[in-house]
């Protein structure tokens, strides 16, 4: 299990960590191995993700979670193999960040462009004024979405620019 932290490190795994080596490799230097019994009990945790497993063991873990409100997506994922399951708190998602952001700032929701490509930017985008998915994304996201761009790799942040002028006017 991966559990995300505020400290010296974004992520703390576990001595024997259950997600997938690809997603460890992956976390790189932002990920260091400690004791999660210790580190919830000193730390805000504010999510943690299991990838590259089968979807039969994460069933069970995603109802018992689901029961105690937890957010969390539960989704094939082709980038790790296997089943993922990425959880946060209640209410902690990245449309309740957009909009603590928006509203600190006075910036009305129908005035926000948000982009994303997973099932877990669905909701952020069914939200956002001017949603923006990535080719390639799930249909989850490509479905929420007003407007697509090519891939990152294609250079589809680019067209971001666009879409802003294009609001602008």
């Amino acid at each position: 299990m991966i559990r995300l932290v505020v400290t010296d490190h974004d992520v703390v795994l576990g001595r024997a960590p259950s997600t997938s080596s690809i997603h460890i490799g992956y976390l790189g230097s932002i990920a260091r191995t400690g004791d999660l019994a210790a580190t919830v009990a000193s730390s805000g945790v504010y999510g943690f993700s299991v990838t590259g497993r089968d979807r039969s063991e994460l069933d069970p873990l995603a109802d018992e979670l689901r029961a105690h409100g937890a957010e969390l997506f539960l989704l094939s994922e082709a980038k790790y193999g296997g089943w993922s399951l990425i959880v946060a708190p209640p209410v902690v998602t990245k449309w309740a960040g957009v909009q603590a952001y928006c509203d600190l700032r006075g910036i009305k929701h129908a005035e926000v462009m948000a982009g994303g490509d997973g099932d877990n930017d669905d909701a952020m985008l069914a939200r956002a004024g001017i949603a923006v998915g990535v080719r390639g994304g799930t249909p989850a996201a490509l479905a929420a979405a007003d407007h697509l761009i090519d891939e990152p790799s294609a250079r589809g942040w680019a067209e971001i620019v666009d879409l802003v002028r294009a609001a602008e006017r």
